[in-house]
């Protein structure tokens, strides 16, 4: 819901921040967790968030399909994909916006991913803008210790690079490395996760010219960084940090297709790689 807000015109912008505060709620609270096996979408997100995006002029359709959640995920809150419309969304209106997210947080789950990017991600008549995606945690949190193993790790990450194939290189592909966690153990194998991505990047796994890092754990073990609340997940300061990066870059990116074409990836490589690698950003 961070993204949401953000993305709104200042004064509605401001209307749904005055919502929030009345009822003492943040973004990430949208879709608190309630059990892997709810169905029913009206019982899913909080009132309290949603009801100001949709008076802000947000529109929500939940997914319940076969490429929705993840059947293989070692942990998975199955039906919480759904799309969110701005302004008619992008298939409507120039103007429009168009948010889709599935829950799919294991770094390479084959049936799920696999599913997902060929029926529903990568068809022709699909157009993404930008492609986010953050994995890793759940990793730590729930695999075995030898699939934490560089090798596997690293072997997982080609088989979702693979995937990503399908998108032209005139969509931004966008990767968030995990958050720091309070748990030694999984602290442990953040970093080796963390590192494959940035390692896999660098040597232009996830395709040159249009991918871009952002090393979660750098964001959230820098100075002055918010604590978890429950030691593993953030409140919205740190998903408001993650957006704003992302606007900044999918700015640079843009006006470089605009401008020329596939060209543009020296001086998108220049403008964010040189400048907003202390941020935890950087571009390949």
């Amino acid at each position: 819901a961070d993204f949401m807000h953000a993305a709104l015109p200042l004064e509605l912008r401001h209307n749904v921040s005055l919502a929030w505060n009345a009822s003492s709620v943040q973004g990430y609270e949208l879709f608190p967790p309630i059990g892997k096996h709810e169905t029913d979408f009206d019982r899913m997100y909080k009132k309290e968030v949603m009801f100001p995006l949709m008076n802000a002029g947000w529109n929500f359709t939940n997914l319940l399909e076969k490429s929705s959640g993840c059947r293989d995920c070692s942990s998975s809150y199955v039906n919480i994909d759904y799309f969110a419309e701005l302004f008619g969304g992008n298939t409507r209106s120039a103007s429009g916006i168009t948010y889709e997210f599935s829950w799919k947080p294991d770094i390479f789950a084959p049936e799920a991913d696999t599913d997902g990017f060929t029926h529903r991600f990568c068809p022709p008549n699909r157009r993404y803008d930008i492609v986010f995606i953050g994995r890793g945690l759940h990793d730590a949190a729930f695999k075995s210790d030898k699939l934490i193993e560089h090798s596997a790790v690293d072997t997982r990450f080609r088989r979702l690079a693979g995937l990503l194939k399908c998108f032209p290189e005139t969509t931004l592909i966008i990767l968030r490395t995990p958050y720091v966690t309070r748990s030694e153990k999984e602290q442990e194998r953040l970093l080796n996760i963390t590192e494959s991505m940035i390692n896999l990047a660098r040597n232009g796994t996830f395709g040159l010219n249009r991918t871009l890092l952002i090393d979660g754990h750098l964001l959230t073990a820098s100075t002055a960084h918010p604590e978890s609340f429950d030691g593993h997940h953030y409140d919205s300061r740190v998903a408001q940090s993650v957006w704003r990066l992302i606007f900044f870059a999918s700015a640079q990116f843009f006006v470089g297709v605009k401008l020329d074409g596939l060209s543009r990836a020296n001086s998108f490589k220049e403008s964010l790689g040189l400048h907003w690698q202390e941020c935890g950003i950087t571009a390949w």
